[in-house]
């Protein structure tokens, strides 16, 4: 929530008064779209970015041009999301050198 506020290091107490001084509420504050480009620290040696799959996923989607220009967060996708966008053909016909009996 310290990304969305702008803020660093506050604990949900001081978030929440930080919100209120700004006219918004926890729920308005968490409501806020995360952002790609956040990173995290304070979890070494996990530092950086913060993706669950579905996001990771919506992230090399988003890296590969998938989306085109539109402007996407990756870390807003759910699992739900990322299998129900149509971007492959489902009745794709594998060539014959790719074939499961060549595997």
């Amino acid at each position: 929530m310290n990304h969305r506020l702008g803020t660093k290091g506050l604990n949900l107490p001081q978030i929440s008064t930080y919100a209120a001084e700004r006219n918004l509420t926890i729920d308005d504050v968490m409501a806020m779209p995360e952002q790609d480009h956040w990173t995290y620290e304070g979890l070494e040696p996990r530092d950086g970015w913060s993706y669950v799959c579905s996001a990771y996923v919506a992230a090399a989607y988003k890296a590969a041009g998938l989306f085109g220009n539109d402007e996407i967060q990756a870390t807003e996708f759910t699992p739900k999301d990322v299998y129900a966008m149509n971007f492959f053909d489902a009745n794709f016909k594998v060539p014959e050198a790719c074939a499961k009996d060549n595997d």
